[in-house]
């Protein structure tokens, strides 16, 4: 195995700016991401997610390509 074939993942945060006027944020986690995107893969990927909401808790759900 070459170093080209290792695939690391890691737990990414991402804030999410929801209004600068009011300030109000929201921080997502972003597990097993793969650290060799680009930027443009990875906004591809966060863009590809969906709000699901369960009794008041959100979460982010996520499907990579």
């Amino acid at each position: 195995m070459s170093a080209e074939d290792v695939v690391v993942k890691s737990t990414v945060t991402v804030r999410l700016i929801r209004s600068f006027e009011h300030r109000n944020i929201k921080h997502v986690v972003l597990r097993d991401v793969d650290l060799t995107w680009k930027s443009s893969r990875f906004m591809e990927f966060v863009n590809s997610c969906k709000f699901v909401c369960i009794s008041r808790k959100c979460y982010l759900q996520c499907v990579a390509h």
